[in-house]
């Protein structure tokens, strides 16, 4: 576990006296997984119109329906559009968490992508049986990854 009390598997929250974690039972060492979060030197320009992924040094994101554009009726795929401006990663495990006007979550979905070179732009989709209301807000999170050979 790091500085920052969350479980190098599952991203979950725990204490710091914790040796082990809470939510997937995993131990809790004191090397935690910095792929991804060491900033690159020369980061490359971000489009317009993305955000930072939450615990990521050089991956953003931008949310839209998955049929492209902005969502129209809510009750489609939600399309998620990561960018790297650092440097490559392999095995990328993320989370995508939506929250309602009230801050409450609305969903959680986790992905896996095999390769996320450096410049690349990858999408997926949230299906929408998972998003049991339209979110006001997505947040996407950096779980793990590794060093692209």
């Amino acid at each position: 576990m790091g500085n920052d009390g969350i479980c190098g598997e599952c991203g979950a929250n725990n204490v710091p006296v914790a040796h082990f974690c809470s939510q997937c039972g995993q131990p809790l060492d004191a090397s935690p997984r910095t792929v991804g979060r060491t900033p690159h030197p020369v980061p490359a320009n971000v489009p317009e119109g993305y955000r930072k992924c939450d615990r990521a040094a050089d991956l953003h994101f931008k949310v839209g329906s998955a049929w492209g554009g902005t969502r129209l009726l809510g009750t489609e795929n939600l399309g998620i559009t990561v960018f790297n401006a650092g440097y490559g990663l392999e095995q990328v495990e993320i989370r995508v968490t939506g929250q309602n006007s009230e801050g409450r979550d609305v969903f959680e979905f986790r992905q896996v992508l095999a390769s996320v070179p450096r410049r690349a732009e990858l999408s997926f989709e949230v299906p929408s049986y998972e998003i049991s209301e339209p979110p006001s807000d997505v947040r996407v999170e950096l779980i793990s990854a590794v060093y692209s050979r």
